[in-house]
């Protein structure tokens, strides 16, 4: 009984803990300009603290450091832990699925949650947290759950099948995380009322454009027909929302829907 009591003592303690060197207070303004509309459907945030995450993991190579706690991020569905090194310094990294308090990691191991190039990694590993280019940040598969596979090892690239289905070659030297996220259950939740939607975003409820008066949006104030637009006048419909100059289309070897592309 003591101890139970004591482990939640603690656990209260590292919930309360604030290191000023790693986070930082946000407020927000949006949606209005001297209390005009200039963003549609946009409000302020209330204020929030934001964690800087070790989005490289590439320091320190196999040194070992311990999960001292895990915490909320309100910027994102995915939970961090606080990894504290031998000698002191303390970092946020994303946490990966089966780590708990108390867990050893490492950058450049060969366990569940390190840090390792695509190289060092067989065909069928389950990967997440993977970087765009050579020594860059994690970019991709960074949500609650999500996770990719390797597919195969060339000479110069890795062949990797995003939870979309797409495949798409990566450079060896690219890091990534070994194991999936965290809080896979995120999906299931349930937000119960419209107030705790309200709290998560910083959007507003959203009435049709037909529904409005012709002062409020270019299809307001008439019957249906017509060219869709935005709430600019554009065209809201059959544009491309993809950059085709792009320099990784290239790499892109299987659209998200199964189909090869042609160059």
């Amino acid at each position: 009984m003591i101890l139970k009591q004591q482990k939640k003592n603690q656990d209260l303690n590292l919930k309360n803990l604030r290191i000023k060197k790693l986070t930082k207070r946000i407020s927000f303004t949006a949606g209005r300009n001297f209390g005009l509309i200039s963003t549609p459907r946009r409000k302020a945030f209330s204020k929030k603290i934001y964690r800087f995450i070790d989005f490289d993991r590439n320091m320190y190579e196999n040194q070992s450091s311990s999960v001292r706690c895990i915490e909320y991020d309100s910027f994102r569905n995915q939970k961090l832990a606080l990894m504290c090194y031998p000698f002191g310094l303390l970092q946020y990294i994303l946490l990966p699925n089966g780590i708990k308090i108390g867990s050893e990691l490492r950058n450049f191991g060969s366990n569940i949650g390190d840090s390792m190039h695509l190289k060092s990694l067989n065909g069928g590993s389950i990967i997440s947290c993977i970087g765009l280019y050579n020594f860059g940040c994690g970019k991709l598969v960074r949500s609650a759950g999500t996770s990719a596979i390797l597919v195969r090892n060339y000479t110069n690239f890795s062949l990797v099948k995003l939870k979309s289905g797409e495949l798409r070659l990566f450079d060896d030297n690219v890091m990534c995380v070994k194991g999936s996220n965290s809080n896979g259950e995120f999906f299931l939740r349930d937000l119960k009322k419209a107030g705790t939607a309200r709290k998560l975003s910083n959007f507003r409820p959203r009435n049709r454009a037909l529904a409005r008066n012709p002062v409020d949006h270019p299809m307001g104030g008439r019957t249906k027909g017509g060219t869709s637009k935005t709430f600019t006048g554009k065209p809201s419909k059959w544009t491309s929302t993809i950059n085709s100059n792009r320099i990784s289309k290239y790499r892109i070897l299987t659209k998200r829907k199964g189909k090869f592309i042609k160059f």
